[in-house]
């Protein structure tokens, strides 16, 4: 089946580690195809390259969707999701909307310099999901979430917090999209290409110290 790409059908998360020295592990793959409402929780820890190589019912990969520059794929924030992605896989992501951007470009009577972070975007403009911030203190105060989340197999319990708040993604998309001109759609999608550009480079490490910093040039417009 071909899936829509207006609106995206495909909506994506990562959970995995950067380590200070460099290193990346990649945990869970969290996918949320729109059309269908269907989440998939991909085990990348013990699928590890089968998950990016398997064909599926079309003949094509995961990595082939990934690095398709005619399928869009929307993150929040897609720079660590990036970054983990090609060093540890060699993923280069093509056709991304960052809806952190998306969020920045509806700012028309605000200061475009710095970006909100995940906990803000869903709690003004797609529900806050006061569970899954319960379960994620819970998680939290019996170690560190990413060791936690590290176990297996994964209970139902984190399972569902991976989850829950996916469907907020297309939500989040639809607010941000209704509110931005054809220029700034334009502007998006460039900026998300750099996130991912820089993402790649060398001196990405260095770069995750100004996160919060919204594209320069978005500044003056």
């Amino acid at each position: 089946m071909e899936l829509p790409t207006e609106p995206p059908s495909i909506y994506m998360a990562i959970t995995g580690v950067i380590q200070p020295g460099g290193e990346c592990s990649l945990s869970i793959l969290r996918l949320y195809i729109h059309p269908t409402q269907e989440i998939h929780l991909i085990d990348a820890q013990v699928l590890d390259e089968e998950c990016f190589s398997a064909p599926g019912k079309s003949g094509n990969t995961l990595r082939d969707i990934l690095e398709s520059f005619r399928i869009p794929k929307v993150f929040f924030d897609v720079r660590d999701h990036s970054h983990i992605l090609f060093r540890r896989f060699s993923i280069s992501l093509q056709f991304v909307l960052d809806l952190q951007l998306m969020e920045l470009a509806t700012c028309y009577n605000a200061s475009r310099r710095f970006v909100k972070d995940w906990k803000t975007c869903i709690q003004k403009d797609a529900g806050f999901s006061a569970a899954s911030e319960k379960i994620r203190k819970r998680l939290a105060g019996e170690g560190r979430i990413s060791t936690v989340l590290a176990n297996r197999p994964l209970t139902e319990e984190v399972q569902g917090y991976l989850a829950r708040d996916l469907d907020t993604l297309p939500r989040l998309w639809a607010c941000y999209d209704g509110k931005m001109t054809m220029m700034w759609k334009s502007r998006v999608v460039e900026a998300s290409a750099e996130r991912v550009d820089l993402s790649q480079s060398p001196f990405y490490l260095e770069a995750r110290n100004t996160k919060d910093l919204g594209p320069p040039c978005w500044r003056f417009l």
